[in-house]
């Protein structure tokens, strides 16, 4: 079972449109003129599982040059052993 809690937002930003046409934000949002938009952008835990993938992706490949087998490395694979990681690093920030 993965661990919840995604530490909030990483990079949150405020967009405040002083043109006299309508924007449109990097997630889609249009912010009409005068308007302001929030991005939370990516969670916390993401960001962990980002920064851990290299290493999770370089522990599967010293495993298969030590005789694991490739079949189990898969995208997905890898992807989930990074947000276990991302969890752990949660977890352990919460102590």
């Amino acid at each position: 079972m993965s661990y919840r809690n995604t530490g909030g937002p990483v990079f949150p930003q405020q967009i405040h449109n002083d043109s006299n046409e309508n924007i449109v934000s990097a997630d889609g949002k249009v912010i009409p003129p005068g308007g302001t938009a929030y991005l939370h952008g990516m969670t916390l835990r993401d960001y962990f599982a980002a920064a851990a993938l290299p290493a999770v992706i370089r522990n599967g490949h010293d495993a298969v040059i030590n005789g694991g087998s490739v079949k189990n490395y898969t995208v997905e694979f890898f992807a989930s052993e990074a947000y276990k990681v991302a969890d752990g690093m949660l977890r352990e920030r919460d102590k």
